[in-house]
């Protein structure tokens, strides 16, 4: 039976809450499946064969590692706040790859680095420019493959508060 997968509409409140569900979960990763429905579109590479090879230094969207699925658990192991913001490192259990999910709160604009770091020095990072916006934005650094290996996700910010926000490595 193939499964239908449906675009959904998240507010910020729902945002928390799911989040808040999904802490501290995905500290150990447990091995893939060999057969799992891939959804459409996406690279392929990571989700049918997940390795260092084919998910390091991927986008997690474009991957399909961050859609929430039942063959594929996304949770924060663990956030940290900072002046302007969040920074989430996310995990995917289909996958077994880390990546951070870096929030910029409202009319905050600056350039921002998103990074992630594999505990054994593996780093895959991404800049951008934050506009001035009236609405909260989320940023995404490429993956890290880290099936047992713990991971830190860190935001690099230059605007109106300077300075580098890291979480403990998970």
């Amino acid at each position: 039976m193939k499964k239908r997968l449906t675009a959904l509409t998240v507010t910020a409140a729902t945002a928390a809450v799911l989040l808040t569900l999904g802490a501290g979960a995905a500290a150990a990763a447990p091995a893939a499946p060999a057969s799992r429905a891939m959804p459409s579109g996406l690279i392929q590479s990571c989700w049918t064969n997940p390795n260092d090879v084919n998910c390091d230094n991927q986008s997690p969207a474009d991957t399909g590692c961050s859609e929430a699925s039942p063959d594929n658990t996304v949770s924060t192991v663990i956030q940290t706040n900072w002046p302007w913001g969040e920074v989430h490192l996310r995990y995917s259990s289909h996958c077994r790859t880390n990546w951070a999910q870096i929030v910029v709160y409202a009319n905050h604009p600056g350039s921002l680095t998103e990074s992630v770091t594999r505990s054994d020095a593996v780093n895959y990072s991404s800049s951008d420019s934050i506009p001035n916006s009236g609405s909260t934005t989320y940023w995404y650094s490429p993956m890290v493959y880290s099936p047992v290996e713990t991971a830190q996700a860190c935001a690099d910010w230059s605007g109106s508060v300077s300075g580098e926000y890291c979480t403990p490595f998970r």
